[in-house]
Parts: C-alpha cells; sequence; structure tokens
C-alpha cells in the first residue's frame, strides 16, 4: 500500500523484481538522490517486535543508541497501520528510533507519510548510517541480515524513485557488503560524525 499510494507521484526507475542492480545504477549514482530506509509492521504494537533483532538486554546497545541515534531526524522510519471508526485502512509513519528500543530519554516521533522522502540522506551519508546500524544488529548473533526482511531501501532523484531490499542495496554496495557475513566493524567505524547535539561522551 505504501509503494502504491504514497509513492505513486514518481516514475520508477527501478522495477520491484528483476535486476535492481543494473535498472537501478542511474539513480544509484545521482548527486540528487535521498535515500531512506522503512520497515513496514502491520500494526503500532507490532513494533516492539524490532527489539529481537538487537542484542537489547545490553547497556552497551542502549547508550549507542542514545548516544548515536538519538532524537535525530535519522534516514529511518517505521510504516504501520490502522483502521478508522469505518474499517477502513490508513497508513502511519513514525521515526524509526523510539521508545520501543529503551533507550533513556528517546521518545516516539510521528512524521507525515508524504515527508518520509525529505528526511533522506545522499548516498555517503545513507551508507554511514547504514554501516552503524547494521553494527548493532550483528551484536545479536541472530544472523538477522541472512533472512528476508520487511525493510526497503527508496532512492528518491527528482521525480524518480527506485526501491530495493535491504539485503539487496547491502549487496551492491562493496562497503557494506561484509556485514552480511557479521564481519566486526574498524575500529573507527561507529564513531559518530561530528554533530553539534551530539555529546562526545555515553
Amino acid at each position: 500500500m505504501y509503494i502504491s499510494r504514497e509513492l505513486a507521484r514518481y516514475t520508477f526507475a527501478a522495477p520491484l523484481a528483476g535486476n535492481h542492480e543494473a535498472a537501478g545504477d542511474a539513480i544509484l549514482r545521482s548527486l540528487n538522490a535521498r535515500w531512506t530506509l522503512v520497515e513496514f509492521k502491520r500494526a503500532e504494537v507490532d513494533i516492539r517486535s524490532e527489539l529481537k533483532k538487537y542484542d537489547h538486554i545490553s547497556a552497551d546497545f542502549k547508550s549507542r543508541v542514545a548516544l548515536i541515534f538519538g532524537n535525530k531526524a535519522q534516514p529511518h522510519f517505521l510504516v504501520f497501520g490502522s483502521c478508522d471508526e469505518n474499517w477502513i485502512l490508513d497508513l502511519h509513519a513514525r521515526h524509526y528510533w523510539g521508545r520501543w528500543s529503551g533507550a533513556e530519554l528517546i521518545r516516539d516521533r510521528d512524521v507525515a507519510i508524504k515527508s518520509i522522502p525529505e528526511y533522506g540522506l545522499e548516498y555517503d551519508g545513507f551508507v554511514q548510517y547504514l554501516s552503524r546500524l547494521l553494527y548493532l544488529k550483528s551484536r545479536a548473533g541472530s544472523g538477522s541480515m541472512r533472512t528476508p526482511q520487511f525493510d526497503t531501501v527508496v532512492g528518491v532523484a527528482d521525480n524518480n524513485v527506485t526501491t530495493v531490499t535491504l539485503i539487496e542495496f547491502v549487496g551492491m554496495n562493496p562497503v557494506l557488503a561484509p556485514w552480511i557475513d557479521m564481519e566486526p566493524p574498524a575500529p573507527n567505524a561507529f564513531a559518530p560524525a561530528p554533530d553539534s547535539n551530539s555529546n562526545p561522551s555515553p
């Protein structure tokens, strides 16, 4: 529903099935492309299932989430549905990092569905975000990156859009590909980029 309704105003540069790497190459390389990661849940109550992807019991997880992701505007979203009193399905969106993570001071932040592309990052910034995200996922030791996920990477450039799964995006980007095998990052790979809102210590 999100793809068919919310992205209908764009021209697709890549099909939803097939050779994404070839079909989406133009938009992938576009200097104007803005990238977001969208994860789908059936309903709001299902958001807590995200905890299964992480070693959320550890204090390390919560401190890293609070320090690096916190309440900043990241290019990562949860989209879920609900029915009104007439049983008409509607979509809602929320910034990914919220109260479900258990990180102190993190709050839920709703966002208008149509404004999701506005929060996208250019390629290098998006890849940096994914490297940090995949590091956290790898700590769970569950191999979640090897199993199908309802995670969609969306790239928008001008009036064109391309969509691929997270697995496919990681696979076609050499910088991210090692995370599929859960290899540890370089010692400084997890250091947050300079940010006026960042606290230099946990």
